[in-house]
């Protein structure tokens, strides 16, 4: 962790699809409150997919257990939809930090 940004360590690999994360591949994440910036076990383009689907996802699982569960509904409407990427393996926040604010792509040193 770190208040600037870093670069892929050797050997680096992402948990999801188990390719090598390189500079092309790398990013990192900003948590709060602290501010800091940690790698991700992701590959951008991984997180780059959860960016552009999770609120899709939620918004389908609400409507799938609405026709199956209503204890499943309530759980999801008292979680609320997704307004902070997350995933507690590949993007885990560490003790005291509440959600993630930015993500930076290495590869065109953008943050989202």
């Amino acid at each position: 962790m770190s208040d600037t940004h870093g670069k892929p360590t050797e050997g680096m690999e992402c948990m999801c699809t188990l390719e090598d994360i390189d500079e092309e591949s790398y990013c990192e994440y900003q948590t709060m409150p602290s501010g800091k910036w940690h790698p991700s076990m992701f590959a951008s383009s991984v997180v780059e997919e959860m960016l552009n689907s999770q609120f899709q996802k939620y918004l389908d699982d609400v409507e799938k257990a609405a026709s199956d569960c209503a204890a499943a509904v309530r759980r999801l409407v008292v979680k609320g939809p997704p307004t902070h990427i997350f995933d507690a393996h590949g993007l885990p926040l560490p003790e005291g930090e509440t959600h993630i604010e930015k993500v930076w792509f290495m590869k065109g040193d953008e943050e989202r």
